[in-house]
């Protein structure tokens, strides 16, 4: 600066006034251009932070999945195994078993009675939303599939979990709480097993155990959809992480 205030004085000086204009031009020129390269190195560097933290959201998000992964394995595990159970708890009640031993089929833990809430683990996903970093996901294909992906997960977890509380619990859970085995006390006061079931218990009883067989099959069938869901989901994250 101090360069060019003296060869702007000398011009002066000199009476080139012309020659004072044109160099002043040419400083401001310079002054611009400076200010356009400085412009542009903030905005290089800005962008590559947002890369940055773009390719730190994908690697979350793609780390969320590969819990869903387990979360959605371990839920169709738990559905299998009450599948398994449903019928093994229908060939007694077919074949005549004693109601104390259907009921250890129906009752307590580790039974049909038990259920599974389903978890959908979106972390990474809520903080896009709720920060409003959405925009930093610049390909517009993972952001469609992602947005697609979470509709699917939100909706198969409102759908197990609300078939756990209005299905399992209010109507299974609840008609075994109301003694659909038809328990009764003999005239010692004891729980007396040797009572038989009346044509409209039986029926009522069966039309349970199928109820709740196939809530298990419904729900593994929706599991095993969305774990396929997951893993194209996982894939398109790691062609952009690449």
């Amino acid at each position: 600066m101090k360069l060019f205030n003296t060869v702007r004085k000398r011009l002066l000086d000199d009476g080139r006034f012309k020659r004072y204009l044109v160099y002043a031009a040419g400083e401001i020129i310079l002054v611009v251009i400076g200010i356009l390269i400085a412009l542009q190195l903030n905005a290089w560097k800005a962008d590559a932070k947002d890369r940055s933290v773009e390719q730190t959201y994908l690697r979350n998000l793609r780390d969320d999945l590969v819990l869903q992964q387990e979360i959605i394995d371990d839920q169709i595990t738990h559905e299998s195994s009450k599948v398994v159970l449903a019928d093994s708890a229908m060939a007694c009640f077919m074949s005549g078993c004693p109601l104390d031993v259907l009921e250890t089929l129906l009752t307590g833990v580790g039974n049909l009675y038990q259920r599974k809430t389903f978890i959908a683990n979106q972390p990474t996903f809520n903080d896009l939303l709720s920060s409003g970093n959405m925009a930093l996901l610049t390909d517009l294909k993972v952001k469609s599939e992602l947005m697609r992906y979470h509709q699917d997960l939100e909706l198969q977890a409102t759908v197990i979990n609300s078939n756990n509380r209005l299905l399992i619990d209010q109507q299974f859970g609840q008609s075994m709480m109301e003694n659909a085995l038809g328990f009764g006390l003999n005239e010692q006061g004891d729980v007396d097993n040797t009572q038989r079931l009346t044509g409209s218990q039986r029926y009522r009883l069966r039309t349970l155990l199928r109820m709740r067989k196939r809530i298990s099959e419904l729900h593994r069938e929706r599991c095993m959809a969305l774990k396929e869901h997951t893993e194209t989901m996982k894939a398109v994250l790691e062609m952009a992480i690449r």
